[in-house]
């Protein structure tokens, strides 16, 4: 533990987790309609200019600036591709540019205060999994709470994260889909509450069983098949890591035995999710989608068309 974390954090260094689970636990960045995300991040990146202005040793060291500048040099590069080639929209150049810099621009800020001792690492790690596990448990509460009135759970749940939040549909059982963009980072949680000693982050017993529980259900609901073999891989993964071989196997012997017993009655699940008409589809448009993007690459290997573009 590094000594200077022990003395009371910078107002900016709070902003930033307060502005990683922002990130996480909104998809959109809104709730009911109220954009978050915008004045969280333009609070911190004020509190981080002020901060910056007022602490000389924790200027930008040469690498550092060297990336930030090949970084936006790269992205204005790309964005005026896509502008002068003439087959994107200006507004999705913006958008697509606006993305890839928010997503590389917050990893490289954790460093940052990871590197000068204003945050450990588990004080990055530690907001990213109450995100994940804000983000579950509101979409289980909402989805039980439709289950009595017969309230429209997917009406719901963009009445409050907006309409582009979540892909939605019915499974089996009677159940809703339901997947926002921030599930994936579930798998990431899944594996930090099982593996301390990586993470740095300990929970007891009962509270990691019970957010573990939150986020399989979450991921369950969430009926990606992608989600599912990354949680999968995120529990072998932390159990082999944590070295709890006997809990793997024990693990092993029970959950296949039980697969069989009650496979007729998982059998509507399985079926939906990897042998239906619309999982063949799925799978047909994604091979096209490949071709696509393969004939495109060919066309122009280096540069490729820009930012906001679209095959």
């Amino acid at each position: 533990m590094h000594p200077a974390t022990e003395s009371p954090r910078p107002l900016v260094a709070l902003l930033l987790q307060f502005m990683l689970m922002v990130a996480v636990c909104l998809p959109t960045g809104s709730i009911f309609g109220l954009n978050v995300k915008i004045p969280v991040f333009a609070l911190f990146f004020l509190a981080f200019g002020f901060y910056i202005a007022t602490h000389s040793s924790d200027w930008l060291h040469g690498s550092e600036l060297v990336f930030m500048g090949c970084f936006t040099a790269a992205l204005c590069f790309w964005a005026l591709i896509a502008i002068f080639h003439g087959q994107s929209e200006t507004a999705q150049v913006f958008l697509q540019l606006k993305d890839i810099a928010s997503t590389v621009v917050l990893a490289w800020l954790c460093i940052f205060f990871v590197h000068r001792r204003l945050l450990r690492p588990e004080d990055i790690v530690k907001p990213v999994i109450y995100g994940a596990l804000a983000l579950a448990a509101m979409k289980l509460l909402l989805i039980a709470v439709t289950i009595g009135p017969h309230i429209d759970p997917i009406q719901l749940l963009t009445s409050v994260f907006g309409e582009d939040a979540l892909v939605g549909g019915s499974m089996a059982f009677g159940l809703t889909r339901v997947e926002f963009s921030s599930d994936i980072i579930g798998s990431f949680a899944l594996f930090a509450i099982l593996c301390p000693s990586v993470s740095g982050i300990h929970f007891r017993r009962f509270t990691a069983f019970c957010a573990v529980g939150i986020l399989l259900a979450s991921g369950l609901l969430a009926f990606a098949r992608y989600i599912w073999f990354l949680e999968f891989v995120a529990i072998v993964a932390a159990l082999m890591v944590e070295r709890k071989l006997k809990l793997l196997a024990i693990a092993i012997v029970v959950i296949a035995p039980l697969t069989i017993v009650y496979y007729e009655a998982l059998q509507p699940l399985v079926e939906a999710r990897f042998f239906s008409d619309q999982v063949s589809d799925s799978d047909l448009i994604r091979i096209e989608q490949f071709k696509a993007l393969s004939d495109a690459i060919k066309v122009r290997p280096l540069i490729g068309n820009g930012l906001g573009t679209h095959v």
